[in-house]
């Protein structure tokens, strides 16, 4: 069976960001991310990871490798449009953009890790977004600064 693909994509200027959703994950836990960073002018791809968004089985069937080639392939996507591309994730998707901007340090290429430390689980969904949005904002506001 193929998994639909529910990957998100927002156009924007030539400075890129790579979104990476966590393990068993969608890129919908990174859309209110990605559509701040699309207003402030940035272009945006939140890939879906290879295995996600399916049944629990076709997730068993694949592992990091599979995801990485996924993080890789939307990565050089973005470089096509892009001069710069930031590299986050969430949670294990912050172990694959690290090993991305490992793999890829240029000045082409950047990271930012975006995981919070302790969330209170019962308000988690809410303060672990508004943690998430006001990190990527600080962050994007340093960009502006150095350019």
């Amino acid at each position: 069976m193929t998994i639909a693909n529910h990957s998100e994509t927002f156009r924007g200027g030539p400075v890129g960001f790579l979104l990476i959703h966590g393990l068993g994950g969608t890129p919908v836990e990174l859309r209110l991310v990605g559509i701040g960073l699309a207003k402030s002018g940035y272009t945006v791809h939140c890939p879906q990871l290879a295995g996600h968004c399916g049944s629990f089985e076709e997730l068993r069937a694949t592992g990091w490798k599979d995801w990485y080639a996924t993080v890789q392939a939307a990565h050089a996507e973005l470089l096509k449009t892009c001069k710069t591309v930031i590299v986050g994730g969430l949670s294990m998707g912050a172990i694959l953009a690290l090993h991305l901007a490992a793999e890829n340090s240029s000045e082409k290429t950047t990271e930012i890790l975006l995981a919070t430390g302790r969330v209170d689980v019962n308000k988690a969904a809410r303060v672990g977004d508004c943690y998430l949005v006001f990190c990527v904002a600080r962050f994007c506001d340093r960009m502006e600064q150095r350019r």
